[in-house]
């Protein structure tokens, strides 16, 4: 992160306080697949462990409106300061639901568990979307993101001209990944396009294995598959 974002990302850093967990609302359309696996991870770990929500690397990143921020601290007779010093509760209107920047695993997790509260990081939804997409994609605690879902990510960014981002994309993964990646969309450009009709299916992502990739390479006519989805879901897509 160039020291320019992580100014204007602290300038978009409101604080954190308790908040209920009916305020959280999952996104289901980030660059991680939500994946019951890690869900279920997390919850043998809060079984096991106890919730750690105080600890500052356990807290979930969300987007909050100013004026809903600066109406619930008014309604308890507070400045911008509360968010800032110790730990309180901030007492939102019942209907407030706020997008999840990081942290949707440790929120469903968190709910298997019957948690009633958990710490919120407020930043200001009018953020860049530059600095969103930078905390989106951290993973500091989380297990690494797939295969599938940064190939879904490099491709978005690519369509979109977001050169940058595609390139932090892709130095995400392996060395082989990368190399037979690379080769795909060199000389197989039907293979590429058929993976692009497969991206609305955000369920398919998580189980891609892009290792398998050199296997289909190193069929002679690989085309010759292309005439069916499934036939290439059943050779790259693997559990």
């Amino acid at each position: 992160m160039s020291e320019d974002v992580f100014q204007e990302r602290q300038n978009c850093y409101k604080g954190r306080a308790k908040i209920y967990l009916h305020h959280f609302q999952i996104d289901n359309l980030g660059p991680r697949t939500i994946r019951d696996s890690h869900v279920d991870r997390l919850d043998r770990v809060f079984q096991s462990e106890g919730l750690s929500r105080l600890n500052p690397d356990n807290y979930v990143k969300v987007s909050i409106s100013n004026d809903v921020l600066q109406q619930a601290l008014a309604a308890q007779n507070e400045t911008g300061a509360f968010l800032h010093g110790p730990l309180h509760f901030l007492n939102l209107p019942n209907e407030v639901r706020l997008n999840i920047l990081h942290g949707n695993h440790r929120v469903l997790a968190a709910i298997k568990r019957s948690a009633r509260w958990w710490v919120a990081e407020f930043y200001s939804d009018d953020m860049r979307p530059e600095i969103k997409q930078w905390i989106r994609d951290e993973h500091p605690n989380d297990q690494p993101y797939c295969d599938g879902d940064i190939y879904r990510n490099v491709r978005h960014y690519e369509r979109i001209g977001d050169v940058d981002s595609e390139l932090r994309w892709r130095g995400r993964f392996s060395k082989g990944v990368y190399h037979e990646l690379t080769r795909m969309e060199k000389d197989f450009k039907r293979i590429k396009r058929a993976f692009d009709k497969l991206l609305p299916f955000l369920g398919l992502w998580q189980a891609i294995k892009l290792s398998y990739l050199g296997r289909w390479l190193s069929v002679k006519c690989p085309e010759a598959s292309l005439s069916s989805h499934t036939n290439l879901a059943l050779l790259i897509f693997s559990t």
